[in-house]
């Protein structure tokens, strides 16, 4: 309990210090249960580390927190595709907070596709 309360405060604290662009939609109760679930962890260098290490996750990951994208059943296609939503992606404050490259380009490649393989660990955050 006392590591989920430290944890909170330090994400609370690199909230403060990300782009206005992105602290506005910045969950942090979301980002401290991916920690939790070792999906993220924080770097040493005030980064986050995104541990899948699959940049089309990431991407998920980001649309879902910042831009409203979800999942949905296109029963034409017999599987849950990845819908966009109203939301800017900012995709460069995105990599310079996980420290990654080309996020626009990976989320629009797969965007109306099939999510991303692993998809339940981002959806289960929400």
């Amino acid at each position: 309990m006392e590591q989920n309360v430290q944890t909170h405060e330090l994400v609370a604290v690199l909230a403060k210090q990300l782009p206005l662009s992105i602290r506005r939609g910045f969950n942090v109760d979301i980002i401290v249960s991916a920690i939790e679930e070792n999906i993220i962890a924080l770097g040493d260098d005030g980064h986050l580390v995104w541990l899948p290490q699959n940049n089309t996750l990431l991407a998920y990951f980001c649309g879902r927190m910042w831009c409203g994208d979800k999942p949905v059943y296109i029963r034409s296609k017999g599987c849950q595709c990845w819908k966009t939503g109203k939301g800017i992606f900012h995709d460069i404050a995105f990599e310079q907070l996980f420290g990654v490259k080309d996020l626009r380009k990976t989320r629009w490649r797969r965007i109306g596709r099939r999510t991303p393989e692993n998809a339940d660990i981002i959806d289960e955050l929400f």
